[in-house]
């Protein structure tokens, strides 16, 4: 937890002044030309938790170089899809499949 609670958070959030995890700020302006500059910057490598639309989003600004999935054994109903219709094709290379005791499958 230290080396998370101490690690920089960029957030894309609509509520900024809502952000209250140490070191968080929030991303302003385009989401993909925040995540741009961000890149330029170079560092540690960009995570993302969370956000489909998000992930859309940097998807189809061709942003992700690494792209981890985790299936669950769980069906529940139409959900939210990772790709949408209008989704480009991309190639990635699968370089690991694990299997968790429940049945998640992750795969990077």
């Amino acid at each position: 937890a230290d080396r998370l609670n101490s690690a920089p958070k960029h957030v894309a959030t609509h509520r900024p002044d809502g952000l209250s995890w140490q070191g968080s700020r929030a991303l302003s302006g385009d989401l993909a030309e925040a995540v741009r500059a961000l890149k330029r910057q170079g560092g540690a490598d960009l995570l993302t938790f969370g956000s489909g639309d998000m992930v859309r989003q940097l998807l189809a600004a061709d942003l992700v170089d690494d792209l981890s999935l985790l299936v669950y054994p769980v069906m529940l109903g139409p959900g939210k899809r990772v790709f949408g219709d209008d989704a480009q094709a991309r190639a990635f290379t699968l370089e690991r499949v694990d299997a968790t005791p429940g049945g998640v499958l992750v795969s990077r």
